[in-house]
């Protein structure tokens, strides 16, 4: 009991300092963004490498998502954001030490915080997939309804 404890404050710990470092623009640069397309995506997923969908449940709906991913919308229908709320779900996911994918509907969104991520918060190892989830669809790859 008393070590999970001690996880559960290290990862707020971890969470509290990495959103207070992109609040107050203490973010570093460590990498880029490393662009990857559909099939390179397939191959990521394959050894394990966490995908996060940054489209709307809208979207979501509309198009399926690629099972496993993990569905963490960015902007809103009106195009506001949660920067903090987002972080926060992330880094559960993949910390920056972690590498971790970020797909949207055609690599425009996916571009934008990709870069933010490696820019910004420090990710070391993030993955654009420029094509999103329409370039995914069009090879006919895994989907799965989205409710």
């Amino acid at each position: 009991m008393k070590s999970a404890f001690f996880v559960s404050n290290r990862n707020a710990i971890a969470t509290v300092a990495l959103l207070l470092g992109v609040l107050f623009g203490m973010g570093t640069a460590r990498a880029e963004s490393i662009t990857i397309d559909a099939q390179q995506l397939q191959q990521l997923i394959a050894e394990g490498v966490p995908v996060v969908d940054v489209r709307t449940s809208e979207e979501w709906r509309a198009t399926g998502v690629i099972p496993d991913s993990h569905l963490i919308t960015f902007f809103d229908r009106r195009g506001n954001y949660d920067l903090p709320g987002w972080l926060t779900q992330l880094v559960e996911i993949a910390n920056p030490q972690e590498p971790v994918v970020i797909i949207c509907d055609i690599g425009n969104r996916s571009r934008m915080i990709s870069s933010f991520l490696a820019d910004k918060v420090g990710y070391s190892e993030i993955y654009d997939a420029t094509g999103g989830i329409r370039e995914w669809i069009t090879l006919e790859l895994p989907t799965e309804n989205w409710p």
